[in-house]
């Protein structure tokens, strides 16, 4: 999956330097897009395009209603700007965490 950003200004598209960004999620501010990538919280700076691992998640496990099928997530920023992801831990557990940024 390639991911552009449209200038309405220029009339013009700009590919992203990121493949296969997965859901990818506008940050409050529009100054990054944030998304998973090869199993890492991963965002993309607007409109340098300097790509940032944010979180690594190797062997993380998660799901999503339909899509957990396919072996596919889901991701997403809260409402205060925060990274949010679902993972599959059975049916009994729920987990938060938080990440601070340096």
């Amino acid at each position: 999956m390639k991911v552009f950003l449209f200038s309405f200004l220029t009339q013009q598209r700009k590919e992203l330097p990121v493949s296969s960004l997965e859901w990818p999620t506008w940050s409050l501010d529009s100054k990054f897009v944030y998304g998973m990538q090869a199993g890492d919280v991963v965002r993309v700076a607007i409109p340098g395009g300097a790509v940032e691992k944010i979180a690594p998640l190797p062997d993380f496990p998660t799901t999503a209603f339909f899509f957990d099928r396919w072996g596919q997530g889901w991701f997403g920023l809260t409402p205060d700007g925060r990274p949010i992801t679902t993972r599959d831990t059975g049916i009994e557990e729920v987990y938060a965490f938080d990440l601070e940024y340096n």
